[in-house]
């Protein structure tokens, strides 16, 4: 018996649907929102109050939901010789500015989330099991009085140490977040930063990132502030500050300063979008606040690519 024409059409109407449904998938992504004039938060968010945008169309945001309730941080401190020699004690030495800045995130984290640190200099590096804030502050000396070894090298791979604290997030949650302390140099990584960026992209791992400069001790170039670990934070969906002089901090492009401890309680404000959306290999979208915030400067932070279901899962 030969098929008819409308059981054909229904073969095909069916395989166009599970195509749909194949070529379609919900994803959660983070994002926070701040009034870039005030710098306060942006809370109490409904999915309405946002737009989402791919390929030139609207995207249907489905859900909203608040931060996770913990979160796994990972401190990467950069001690290779442009922060730490030569040896000094003043105050704007890029030294003295990225312990200080260290101290003031790791006294603002919660004691519901956990805390591990990687420092390295050369080829040398070291790291330390999760712990609590509360035990992270009182082995605070500890982890800053560590010193490379004598054949370390005088190179800069942070690429390839921030590629190691994915491993040390290994298997990846919801709010695993990575904090870089560092001048932004790198002259020795294997990696580069767009497959960096690839890797923490596809983990849905955040980068907040502390570029340390001194105009005392570095190259007007230098303490312009390293783009590179700026665009890193900004391509993830994290903040970027710069810490130039004692208290004081500055964004490069131009936003309300604030200090490292005041960053990282951005997390605070943390919300998950789940969209839906059809999408088979990494692509660029675009976030932002609908009409019922005209007026307000508000900034969002939110990775910059959407990865295929598969990718992030």
């Amino acid at each position: 018996m030969k098929p008819t024409l409308l059981y054909i059409l229904l073969l095909v109407c069916s395989a166009i649907g599970q195509l749909d449904a194949q070529s379609s998938c919900r994803i959660t992504v983070p994002v926070i929102g701040f009034d870039e004039k005030t710098g306060a938060t942006i809370d109490l968010l409904s999915a309405g109050d946002f737009r989402a945008r791919f390929k030139g169309g609207e995207i249907p945001i489905r859900a909203i939901t608040n931060p996770p309730a913990t979160r796994r941080i990972v401190f990467v401190l950069d001690r290779s010789g442009s922060m730490t020699s030569p040896r000094s004690d003043s105050a704007d030495h890029p030294r003295t500015l990225a312990n200080q800045s260290l101290s003031e995130a790791v006294s603002t984290i919660p004691n519901t989330d956990v805390v591990a640190f990687l420092a390295f200099a050369g080829k040398s590096s070291w790291h330390t099991e999760f712990m609590t804030p509360d035990s992270a502050k009182a082995k605070l000396p500890d982890i800053l009085a560590w010193n490379p070894e004598k054949n370390s090298g005088l190179g800069t791979p942070l690429w390839d140490n921030i590629d190691y604290t994915l491993k040390m997030l290994n298997i990846h949650a919801s709010g695993d977040t990575i904090v870089v302390i560092s001048d932004g140099g790198d002259d020795m990584s294997k990696l580069g930063r767009s497959q960096l960026e690839d890797k923490l992209l596809r983990a849905d791992v955040q980068v907040f990132a502390v570029a340390v400069t001194s105009n005392s001790w570095q190259t007007p170039e230098e303490a312009a502030g390293p783009p590179s670990l700026a665009e890193l934070a900004e391509t993830t969906g994290g903040a970027f500050v710069i810490v130039d002089k004692p208290l004081n901090r500055s964004d490069p492009k131009g936003h309300s300063p604030i200090r490292a401890s005041q960053m990282l309680s951005l997390l605070a404000h943390q919300h998950n979008l789940t969209i839906e959306i059809p999408i088979h290999r990494p692509e660029k979208w675009q976030l932002t606040m609908n009409a019922a915030n005209a007026g307000k400067e508000i900034r969002l932070l939110y990775p910059q690519f959407l990865y295929p279901c598969a990718a992030v899962q």
